[in-house]
């Protein structure tokens, strides 16, 4: 009974928080600025597939919606000051930022992003295709595909002190390259500095390399990258392929980095796969000390085919972190990888139902008689 009533209470909550105001239809050839300017807070704009233009969105709520058979494509995107959802609606490059007494909010489901840097209160990422991504403060990344089209840079790029960001169950590769020129902090799959807090839990990352023989890399050649002053908790993920070629050639120096992971001491390093595959690769660099890593092929299903689901001989499955909370969605201990763990829905990209993602409660205790307040995170993905 009590978890029919919190089922019941979550789904009235996202019904109210995805309650919108007047529609208003776009079609291909519309100036979508337009119908932006005339829309009120509350409203939705829906549009068919087709590509728009540059589009700016400042201290204005509104929601985004596709309603043709593949998502729509906006050109660069500026949000300010404005709680924005965007749902199947992808854009070549998107900036989400505050204003003074204006706090921001976005949710993205299943857009296609070239490049994403959000800098708003918080947002939250739910299973898009992504090259490159910079964010702050609160954030939340679920069930997404960053590819850095081995064309190098780093996929997620968390920063700043008053930044607590959730990566989960996505899959993280490609940021590599072949230079010979002087390469400084690039070719990353997730860089976390300037006094961030990171959780990374049950993903992939793999290809981050610099693969030439010359030249100088300076903090290169990393699946994850915890700077110094920053923290994070890193369970239950699959590393492999993070490296840099060639480094005992007396013309090629590497400063930190050429390793899987390089961390400070007090980050969390627990129940991951950190696949050495060759004699080359450094599993582990920095002060970090890590407990109950393996370093053994997590035998994916077909992973040359892009499966990563487990078969059913590989090390991870019940392997990741034991605690409850990281339990599998039938209840079972935490599998390692993209797939592990109870917040990755499965049919996530296709359900017309309520997902909740994520809960917020506050306060943490509360006297007999008192008051808790649940906010969820979560989309209806159609």
């Amino acid at each position: 009974m009590k978890s029919s009533t919190l089922t019941f209470f979550l789904s009235l909550i996202l019904a109210t928080t995805l309650a919108h105001g007047a529609v208003h239809n776009v079609v291909s050839g519309q100036n979508l600025q337009s119908v932006i300017d005339s829309a009120s807070s509350g409203d939705q704009i829906r549009l068919l597939s087709a590509t728009y233009g540059d589009i700016e969105i400042s201290t204005k709520d509104l929601s985004f919606k596709s309603t043709g058979s593949t998502p729509a494509f906006l050109g660069n995107v500026k949000i300010t000051g404005s709680n924005v959802e965007f749902i199947r609606v992808g854009a070549s490059t998107l900036e989400a930022d505050d204003l003074p007494n204006h706090p921001g909010e976005l949710i993205l489901t299943q857009g296609t992003f070239n490049s994403l840097d959000i800098n708003c209160s918080k947002s939250t990422l739910l299973y898009c295709e992504i090259e490159h991504l910079v964010i702050a403060k609160k954030g939340l990344v679920v069930g997404c595909h960053l590819d850095g089209k081995m064309d190098g840079g780093i996929g997620i790029r968390i920063y700043g002190s008053d930044s607590i960001v959730t990566v989960r169950n996505s899959r993280i590769h490609g940021y590599s390259k072949t230079q010979s020129e002087q390469t400084i902090e690039t070719l990353i799959g997730i860089l976390v500095h300037k006094e961030a807090s990171a959780f990374i839990e049950n993903n992939l990352v793999y290809d981050c390399y610099e693969n030439g023989w010359n030249g100088t890399e300076t903090d290169c050649g990393m699946g994850i990258f915890i700077k110094p002053n920053s923290d994070a908790s890193i369970l239950g993920n699959v590393l492999w392929n993070c490296f840099i070629a060639e480094v005992t050639r007396s013309n090629n120096e590497a400063t930190r980095g050429d390793s899987l992971i390089y961390a400070p001491l007090g980050t969390i390093l627990r129940h991951n796969i950190l696949w050495k595959r060759h004699n080359a690769i450094n599993l582990v660099k920095g002060t970090v000390t890590g407990n109950e890593n393996l370093d053994a092929d997590p035998k994916f299903t077909d992973k040359d085919n892009g499966d990563f689901s487990l078969a059913s001989d590989s090390p991870a499955i019940n392997a990741g972190p034991p605690d409850p909370q990281y339990n599998d969605r039938d209840g079972s201990r935490n599998d390692i990888g993209m797939f592990g763990g109870h917040n990755f829905i499965p049919d996530g990209r296709t359900t017309n139902k309520p997902i909740v993602l994520g809960l917020d409660i506050a306060p943490i205790a509360v006297p007999t008689g008192g008051t808790v307040t649940i906010e969820s995170t979560g989309a209806t993905v159609k």
